[in-house]
């Protein structure tokens, strides 16, 4: 269904988080800390994180302003904190950093569910809004659904010399 990753230095609610999300037919890849977590975001490129805050090597804070000032295609990453600070502040700065949304910890993994399903629609809404834009100009890009990604299709000059252009030319 989406590939999602999940960032949580406790491992045993890390495997149950995983666990479900494969129950319910998602990609799952893991990481323990921060650091692994955006090579890992970097590489899969998922549709939804699931991040604690409060762990080893940076906290969620930090590598949700990392992700959303960084080019991973984060406009239509979801992002979802999970932690066991349910205090106001938290959940403002949260926000304020680039998450999409929080849950408390411990987890309702109806609510969760519910989450998911909300912002993976979302993005995808997202993406279908840019590939209507896009259709009127069906060369200037190359939209994949599955990858969720839109590529321009670059003139086939783009990146080479002028005097190889030249060269063509003749």
């Amino acid at each position: 269904m989406a590939r999602i990753v999940i960032i949580e230095d406790d491992g045993a609610l890390r495997n149950d988080v995983a666990d479900k999300l494969g129950e319910w037919g998602h990609e799952v890849h893991q990481a323990h800390d921060g650091v692994t977590g955006l090579e890992i975001i970097g590489a899969v490129r998922p549709e939804l994180v699931l991040c604690d805050i409060c762990m080893p090597s940076g906290s969620g804070f930090d590598l949700v302003k990392h992700v959303r000032e960084a080019s991973f295609g984060s406009a239509h990453l979801a992002i979802i904190f999970i932690s066991a600070l349910a205090e106001p502040k938290a959940l403002l700065y949260g926000a304020h950093c680039g998450a999409d949304d929080y849950i408390v910890k411990p987890i309702d993994y109806g609510a969760l569910n519910a989450k998911i399903a909300h912002h993976l629609q979302k993005g995808n809404g997202m993406i279908a809004r840019f590939a209507k834009f896009v259709i009127g100009k069906p060369d200037s890009c190359y939209v994949d659904v599955v990858e969720r990604r839109v590529t321009p299709n670059l003139p086939r000059s783009f990146g080479r010399r002028k005097t190889d252009r030249l060269e063509d030319a003749n």
